[in-house]
């Protein structure tokens, strides 16, 4: 495994009316979510069976905020 380049960014994510840690990779060509943060938005209330697939066309950048 190759080493850390540049500095690890970690940030509060806020997603499915919740907030969780997340490792934030400005390269990366996909995003995972753990089936976890699924199962507590659900437990929350959010009705995660009503989430869409959004297709590569829409797809647009996250900026961050400080």
């Amino acid at each position: 495994m190759g080493e850390l380049v540049g500095e690890r960014l970690v940030g509060q994510l806020n997603l499915l009316d919740g907030s969780c840690p997340a490792l934030l990779d400005t390269g990366s060509m996909i995003s995972i979510i753990p089936i976890e943060v699924l199962a507590q938005a659900k437990e929350r209330g959010y009705d995660v069976d009503a989430l869409q697939l959004i297709e590569n066309s829409q797809l647009r950048p996250v900026l961050m905020h400080s």
